[in-house]
């Protein structure tokens, strides 16, 4: 049976650098807000891990 090896280092890179800088825009502050709405980052995102987030973080607020 035919089988292919793929290098993931770059995806996974990828994903691992995004979830640390989503990490951070979601820090709660005392005033109940996250440092994401109060401080703008400049990282560009390069995996779709922040909508994947944000949907939880709303799933959970609404609930």
């Amino acid at each position: 049976m035919p089988y292919r090896i793929y290098d993931v280092t770059d995806e996974l890179k990828d994903m691992i650098m995004d979830m640390g800088a989503k990490i951070r825009d979601v820090q709660p502050l005392f005033d109940g807000s996250m440092l994401g709405d109060k401080v703008k980052s400049n990282y560009k995102y390069k995996t779709d891990i922040p909508d994947f987030v944000d949907e939880i973080i709303e799933e959970k607020l609404y609930r």
